[in-house]
């Protein structure tokens, strides 16, 4: 779609990033953070889900099933259906892996490197590093119901009728 890419930038596969990893205790520190999600950067939301599904968790993701939630979803904040309940993915996101421009991997938390820690949470996807996994904070299951409602307009002014119709 070409949203991830810029003149002469570099753009980098992490489609082999496939790790899933479940806690019930994520510790930052000494701190115990609560149940939490550990992926790896080509993980796609569908299979986050499944995952998650499975062991009794959501996590604050996209509603699309291609997007990666590790990479520039998080960076851009991390909108969700989810977000008026739980609050955005980048509240909800615990710690990065990264490897920066100087070739270093770094562990990114709110102890270790905080100001990069809140600058990979909304601060722009790609402008910092190269994300290798995230961990985002979970939360237990429940029913859930999602609709969906596509309205085609001619012009702004036909769907804003169309919208105070409804």
């Amino acid at each position: 779609l070409g949203r991830s890419t810029a003149p002469y930038s570099l753009l980098i596969r992490t489609a082999g990033l496939q790790n899933i990893s479940m806690t019930d205790a994520f510790f930052v520190g000494t701190r115990n953070m609560g149940p939490a999600v550990t992926i790896g950067s080509g993980v796609h939301t569908q299979t986050l889900y499944q995952e998650t599904k499975a062991n009794g968790k959501i996590v604050v993701a996209p509603t699309a099933a291609t997007v990666c939630p590790a990479g520039g979803y998080v960076q851009g904040a991390g909108h969700s259906a989810l977000s008026p309940l739980f609050g955005l993915a980048a509240d909800n996101v615990l710690e990065f892996h990264i490897v920066v421009a100087s070739g270093e991997l770094l562990q990114v938390n709110s102890i270790s490197h905080p100001d990069l820690f809140y600058a990979l949470r909304g601060g722009g996807a790609g402008s910092w590093g190269v994300i290798f996994f995230a961990t985002f904070r979970t939360f237990p299951t429940f029913d859930e119901a999602f609709s969906v409602i596509q309205i085609a307009a001619s012009s702004n002014a036909a769907m804003g009728a169309t919208v105070h119709a409804l």
